[in-house]
């Protein structure tokens, strides 16, 4: 018996070191395969499948260059797979780190850091010391969380430096397939102090969801005026109708600037219009738009100024905001009797 019992913990041990590797390796291409199906079409891609180890290098004519390398059940970490390697991109100057493990119950995750990201398409904008995490647990939302040192626009001299930021994204479906989705941002800036973002929203059905997105994309890249803009539109149009059917609510659990601006709303998109509460000092207010739209648009700061008091004169004109010497106050416009 006791031989039997060492005979089959030896063979335990040959499956899981010999066997289940080799397993791994030859279900890898079929999920290389499909993870990289919506990807846009590569200029090069090579994939080498190995017994322990497999490696994959894809690059696209855009300039994305993707190194991976995966251990197939890693002895130190239990798991199906470790990933590690690189990408490079338009936007790094040096490119990013990743890491990434796939555990024996379907669990995940995901990180990549990189010092340095700069969007060519805002130019002056860039953004320092980011780290990406993206995870979920077996049965678990999926989460993602990025985080920056530093956000900084070169373009506009005046425009405060954004330090701390954190911005952690959720996804979850419920018991009837409907998306819910989170969203919490948090960031500091200069000589304004701290702010916070939670928006929720749920629940959507899956369908609805893609088509909004695919509205959204086709009315972002199609030519002004065109007829896919306006088909995008319309796309858009249908599928937020369906959401509204469908009981999405979208909530502003909480927003606030500095130390005195606090705003919350509610929106069942069924209804016309949402609701919020809330208000602070108006300068506090004019401060932190000038600061956002000089750092991360490049705006100048007077320009960003009349703005600000622009839009608090036309809100205030359809009477969702109440002005009281130096300070605000959001309230619901007053509904129309009905005759």
């Amino acid at each position: 018996m006791r031989r039997l019992l060492i005979i089959g913990f030896l063979g335990g041990i040959l499956l899981w070191l010999l066997a289940l590797p080799a397993l791994v390796g030859l279900f890898l291409g079929d999920w290389v395969e499909d993870w990289t199906a919506g990807w846009p079409e590569p200029e090069a891609v090579d994939f080498q499948r190995g017994w322990f180890r497999s490696e994959l290098h894809w690059v696209s004519a855009d300039g994305i260059d993707l190194e991976l390398q995966a251990r197939h059940v890693p002895p130190l970490k239990p798991g199906l797979l470790r990933v590690k390697g690189r990408i490079a991109t338009p936007m790094t100057p040096e490119p990013a780190r990743l890491n990434g493990h796939l555990g024996l119950t379907g669990a995940w995750n995901l990180k990549g850091s990189v010092a340095k990201l700069a969007n060519p398409a805002v130019p002056g904008l860039e953004a320092h010391g980011l780290d990406l995490n993206l995870a979920q647990p077996s049965g678990q939302p999926l989460t993602a969380i990025l985080r920056a040192d530093q956000l900084r626009n070169r373009a506009e001299p005046a425009a405060p430096d954004l330090a701390d930021l954190r911005l952690m994204a959720r996804h979850r479906t419920d018991d009837q397939d409907a998306h819910h989705l989170g969203l919490d941002l948090e960031l500091r800036a200069e000589n304004l102090g701290p702010a916070g973002l939670t928006l929720s929203a749920g629940p959507a059905d899956a369908q609805a969801l893609a088509e909004l997105i695919d509205g959204l994309s086709q009315w972002a890249t199609a030519r002004p005026d065109s007829m896919a803009q306006r088909m995008g539109l319309l796309t858009v149009a249908g599928a937020w109708q369906q959401l509204a059917a469908g009981g999405l609510v979208m909530q502003l659990e909480q927003l606030r600037l500095g130390e005195n601006v606090r705003l919350t709303g509610r929106w069942p998109t069924a209804l016309p219009q949402p609701q919020f509460e809330g208000g602070g000092q108006t300068a506090e207010l004019i401060d932190w738009h000038v600061a956002l739209a000089t750092a991360l648009a490049g705006q100048a700061p007077d320009q960003a100024e009349l703005e600000a008091r622009a839009w608090l004169m036309t809100l205030t004109q359809h009477g969702w905001i109440h002005l009281e010497e130096e300070r605000f106050r959001v309230r619901a416009p007053d509904r129309p009797e009905p005759r």
